[in-house]
């Protein structure tokens, strides 16, 4: 059943994402350039889709990691809501604890997971 469920969730994720496929190289200076209202080839909703789409999709990869008692990338707890708000703030603040993510333009993908790694840390749960 949650095998059906995931393919049922993944399945438009990646027509969607296969048809917006410049969404995936989302950089670290393009998000940069947005959030300073520099022209970018990104709109503010290509940003915020492209975030929540990340958000969405690395919850769901956790989600099927515990089911099958594998680890996950990060937890963050149950009560806690996370709404693109927050995700944003985690990019940026990943942006300003490593800026070397600016310098060697890493994907925003990428920024994302890390952040939600280091401020929402497993510690064996």
């Amino acid at each position: 059943m949650k095998k059906l469920l995931l393919l049922l969730f993944l399945i438009p994720v990646l027509s969607w994402a296969a048809t917006n496929g410049s969404w995936a190289n989302i950089k670290a200076k393009d998000y940069v350039d947005y959030k300073n209202s520099i022209h970018t080839n990104f709109t503010k909703e290509d940003i915020e889709k492209h975030i929540m789409s990340l958000a969405e999709a690395y919850s769901s990869s956790n989600a099927w990691n515990q089911s099958k008692k594998q680890e996950r990338s990060f937890c963050a707890p149950e009560k806690v809501g996370l709404n693109l708000l927050n995700y944003i703030q985690i990019i940026d603040n990943e942006i300003k604890k490593f800026p070397h993510t600016l310098k060697d333009n890493h994907r925003l993908s990428l920024i994302l997971l890390s952040g939600l790694g280091g401020s929402f840390p497993c510690n064996n749960q």
